[in-house]
């Protein structure tokens, strides 16, 4: 398991470096209001992703543990149908919106198209982690940041265009990474046959509708404090909170790297009835001491590598960019028990759960705007989090204990 997390970890350190030099190219070549656009389309889009397979992706690795091949296969093929019907519909949506926001027509054409290909390729990732295959896995991962940094840089950088084309080398990058797990051994999706029996669709609808109300409380969770800096303030306010993200992602790839190297092993631990809770202890307690330390580099280095990053007009992200990192380290304690009942597809707790803890984040990030200004909502999403980890854990315990 070590061995594996070091793998997911060096490559989450290589993966988060081209996405931070791609916001610093991006940061450095257009408007602080059109930075905060981008991230405000970002959080739109990484909102459709998910719905387009109506938040299902946590059953690829939970059927991949259960099924047999040949059922697995089956299964994609109504995974992939579903994701194909759901792009259709997204698109005449998309279709729709470009009348009521023409300005950002090209952009938001490229929408379905963008989250159908991460679909496919998120499926592939979901097999890779359940297979312990760390090493593929970070490495398609690499040739779609490396290839979005290249593109940026072509399209933004030297050629001059707008922000939109950003969201264009997010496609051309995804569908080269298609390509290349495809040319892998990405045999589910080439053996794909168009099929969506009433079944699938009735599990995928059993599995996936709670998790719809998850999903919104989910993204309001983790999107909230850009739409109120928005409307309490203005975009390049936001433009503070997207630069302040993109360094807490670095953290936020961290808990990606130790999830993903503990999931296959604690579900098989669920699975074969063993102690899980003493397996998910034994992690916290490594976890947190190495967490602590990541928190001391954070509170020590940021306030020099955010200039670094995206310049002079970016230095009142500093503090946000380490509460933010902070809110992210108890994200990452907060994964290990989460995955319980994720595994125990108890969709409707983690929705209800999070939901309190979104709602927690909004109303804390509004009332603190009094006392902190512009740092509120980064208030809102650690005390936030911190409840999530909490009630998360003691619900793991007493589900395991039934």
């Amino acid at each position: 398991m070590i061995k594996h997390i070091y793998t997911y970890f060096s490559y989450s350190i290589l993966n988060s470096s081209l996405a931070l030099a791609t916001f610093s190219i991006l940061a450095r070549s257009v408007e602080v209001y059109e930075f905060g656009i981008i991230g405000i389309f970002l959080s739109i889009l990484y909102f459709i992703i998910p719905v387009v397979i109506l938040n299902t992706i946590g059953l690829v690795g939970i059927n991949y543990t259960k099924m047999n091949d040949s059922d697995f296969q089956r299964f994609a093929n109504n995974f992939f149908s579903m994701a194909i019907l759901s792009s259709i519909v997204v698109f005449i949506f998309c279709l729709i919106t470009i009348f009521i926001f023409p300005e950002y027509l090209f952009s938001i054409l490229l929408i379905p198209f963008i989250a159908l290909i991460i679909t496919v390729n998120s499926f592939d990732d979901a097999v890779s982690i359940q297979k312990n295959d760390s090493k593929r896995h970070g490495k398609h991962i690499f040739i779609s940041r490396i290839g979005i940094l290249l593109l940026t840089l072509l399209f933004v950088f030297f050629l001059k265009l707008s922000w939109s084309y950003y969201i264009l080398s997010i496609l051309l990058a995804e569908f080269i990474s298609l390509m290349f797990r495809i040319d892998n051994g990405f045999s589910h999706i080439k053996r794909y046959q168009y099929e969506f029996k009433k079944e699938y669709r009735i599990e995928f609808f059993r599995y996936g509708m709670p998790l719809f109300f998850l999903l919104a409380a989910g993204w309001s969770l983790n999107n909230a404090d850009r739409f109120i800096v928005l409307e309490f303030f203005n975009l390049e306010s936001v433009a503070m909170y997207v630069a302040a993200y993109q360094i807490g992602m670095a953290v936020n790839l961290i808990n990606q790297s130790i999830t993903n190297g503990t999931v296959s092993t604690i579900y098989q631990s669920i699975h074969d009835k063993k102690d899980t809770m003493l397996l998910i202890n034994k992690y916290l307690k490594i976890f947190a001491i190495f967490y602590f330390f990541i928190a001391i580099v954070v509170y020590i280095t940021f306030p020099v590598i955010v200039p670094l990053i995206f310049g002079a007009q970016y230095l009142d992200s500093i503090g946000i960019s380490i509460l933010i990192a902070l809110a992210f380290i108890f994200n990452g304690l907060y994964r290990l028990p989460s995955l319980v009942i994720d595994f125990l597809k108890k969709n409707t707790l983690k929705a209800w759960i999070t939901a309190v803890a979104a709602l927690l984040n909004i109303i804390l990030s509004i009332l603190l705007i009094d006392f902190y200004g512009l740092l509120a909502p980064a208030y809102g999403t650690i005390y936030s989090h911190i409840f999530l980890i909490v009630v998360v854990y003691f619900a793991s315990k007493r589900l395991l204990s039934k």
